[in-house]
């Protein structure tokens, strides 16, 4: 292995005289067999060395029954004595071609991706065969370094970004390169995001903002189109639940979807009063009597608690916990009241007192009556000294 290193370095060092001799250069434009005019010592059995234009040096030599071998594009390597020939060394003045495609998805409209990108490099050369290819990536158009990659070898590109360049240089086994092909991939894997999708809740024929609070961003490739919103609207009349569907989607094809609930609720409770009392005309009952209220659920949700107090008063707080409002009224007032809270389910509050109740037990009270003598014929006044009272 070391002769054959030697004799390639042989290769190396005629490239270089010759760039001072136009005959000797001129033979290495034309690929001619140049072995007989190496000096070299401890010289093969038998063999070929060619050096290109470029300087590159192909051989095959066969040392000690081991045949050294070498493409001007590769390393030396040990091959089978009967292979031992080059069979491609005519002028190759053609460059190869290259081309690059992504073989595992499929850009969208907007040409980004949506997921890893698999890169197929493909070098075409009709005269001495693709060698493979040399390549960089970057954020920018840049120039690949002297790595030779297979065409075997794919791309992987995972980086999200707006900018992926992928700049590749065809090499043919004649040491020919290509033009540089460079390709720009836009990679984006992540979804968009949408924020504020708190509860809504509203009282009934209140207006309803679906987009109130919504936030919708997209760091990479932005968002591509408006917001869709399911349903796009929501009945206000009606007491319930709504659940609302949100989707985004971004440039790259990434889409979100979120819900939120919309709630309708109902008025608060009504509290409508009655009683069982017996009134006159002027609204008086003379009799103990009882005052209820009927309370009435408004939410679809029930009646959290009821609390009641009675005043003889403008109103009182209510403290007195109940399942149903049935107040004994016995106190002599003309301002009896009750006043009732309901709360419903939905933390509704309905505070209300009721009319005034006027009872009066108490018999009024007559004084100043007793006999009385008159002359015949004398004027009589009934009402003298006559006091009535009622308190």
């Amino acid at each position: 292995m070391s002769s054959a290193k030697f004799i390639e370095n042989s290769g190396y060092s005629y490239y270089a005289e010759s760039l001072l001799d136009e005959e000797k250069q001129q033979k290495i434009e034309n690929s001619i067999d140049i072995y007989p005019e190496l000096n070299i010592m401890n010289k093969p059995n038998n063999g070929e060395l060619y050096v290109n234009a470029n300087g590159q040096v192909a051989m095959a030599v066969v040392i000690n029954n081991k045949c050294y071998k070498k493409a001007y594009i590769g390393q030396i390597e040990i091959v089978e004595v009967e292979n031992c020939e080059l069979g491609y060394m005519e002028p190759d003045e053609t460059n190869p071609t290259i081309s690059q495609k992504v073989i595992n998805t499929s850009m969208n409209e907007n040409e980004w991706y949506k997921e890893d990108i698999y890169i197929e490099v493909e070098v075409i050369d009709n005269e001495t065969g693709p060698a493979g290819y040399k390549r960089c990536m970057a954020t920018s158009v840049c120039d690949p370094d002297e790595t030779i990659y297979s065409v075997e070898n794919k791309i992987l590109i995972n980086t999200e970004s707006a900018s992926n360049y992928v700049c590749v240089i065809g090499i043919d086994n004649y040491g020919n390169e290509s033009e540089k092909n460079c390709v720009t991939y836009k990679l984006d894997k992540t979804l968009p995001t949408i924020t504020g999708l708190n509860k809504i809740t509203v009282n009934l024929n209140e207006e309803i903002n679906l987009n109130k609070d919504v936030i919708v961003s997209d760091s990479l490739s932005q968002i591509d189109g408006e917001l869709s919103i399911t349903p796009s609207i929501v009945d206000n009349s009606i007491i319930g639940t709504t659940t609302v569907t949100y989707k985004a989607e971004d440039m790259a094809g990434n889409e979100i979807t979120g819900t939120r609930e919309v709630e309708v609720l109902g008025d608060a409770p009504n509290v409508v009063f009655s009683s069982t009392g017996t009134f006159n005309e002027n609204d008086w009952a003379k009799a103990n009597f009882y005052v209820q209220a009927n309370v009435i659920d408004n939410s679809t949700k029930g009646i959290k608690s009821i609390k009641w107090c009675s005043t003889t008063g403008d109103s009182c707080n209510p403290t007195t916990t109940v399942d149903s409002v049935n107040v004994l009224i016995n106190i002599e007032s003309a301002t009896n009241k009750v006043c009732v809270e309901a709360i419903d389910n939905n933390n509704k509050t309905t505070t209300l007192c009721s009319k005034n109740y006027k009872l009066d037990k108490t018999l009024p009270t007559i004084d100043g009556i007793g006999d009385k003598t008159v002359q015949v014929n004398e004027e009589v006044d009934l009402s003298e000294n006559v006091t009535y009272n009622d308190g």
